[in-house]
């Protein structure tokens, strides 16, 4: 086998691993995300599928797979069905950037936060289509609004990382995980206000609560 298919084998098998290993946390994610906030709530979270509710998320799955696929009547049906797809995409595309593990990196690009960031805001025109497309006026005010949530945020979030740049000297994703590696201590402990908005950011980057109202 010639070294240059053998580099692109190894990187197909990384993308297939990260891939199945994200999707494969994200329902678990989900179901933490839920029993959390039931506990908080002072409230019953997902407890009847499964032991301790532990199906639930792929009861979810198998429901959504399911259920009947609507579409409004004057909506562009190119466009509306290509939405969804422009909101998953480029997180998806994202981990290419993204170090998961020792040598689980599909490429260490040089200005990998700047990828991240670039790549990920394009998620935003998913939901813009998704709004537009309907040729209702509804969706296109509701997809607006939760577009303008997403920029707003992204600003912030973007801006915060700036410390993140200069405290690791470098736009590399691996360098940024090597110098907190060489420091002995992770930056959120370096730039403490830099991870309190970053996370916060984050969850509303994500319509995860308190900022799910556009979901």
């Amino acid at each position: 086998m010639s070294p240059g298919l053998e580099a692109i084998l190894l990187d197909v098998l990384r993308v297939v691993f990260i891939f199945t290993g994200v999707m494969t946390l994200v329902p678990m994610l989900v179901l933490a995300e839920r029993r959390i906030s039931a506990v908080i709530q002072n409230r019953v979270g997902p407890n009847r599928v499964g032991p301790m509710g532990l199906l639930q998320p792929l009861a979810d799955v198998i429901k959504l797979l399911f259920k009947e696929d609507v579409m409004p009547n004057r909506a562009d049906r190119v466009l509306y069905s290509l939405g969804p797809f422009l909101a998953f995409a480029p997180a998806a595309i994202a981990f290419i950037a993204i170090p998961v593990g020792r040598g689980l990196q599909v490429a260490d690009l040089s200005v990998g936060v700047l990828y991240v960031l670039a790549v990920t805001s394009l998620g935003v025109y998913g939901i813009s289509f998704g709004g537009w497309a309907s040729n209702s006026k509804y969706p296109l005010l509701s997809s607006l609004r939760a577009s303008a949530q997403l920029i707003s945020y992204e600003i912030a979030v973007t801006m915060t990382l700036v410390s993140v740049i200069l405290t690791a000297g470098t736009l590399s994703m691996v360098g940024i995980v090597e110098a907190q590696r060489d420091a002995g201590l992770w930056f959120g402990f370096v730039q403490p206000v830099a991870f309190v908005l970053i996370f916060i950011g984050g969850l509303a980057e994500t319509n995860r609560a308190p900022f799910d109202l556009p979901e």
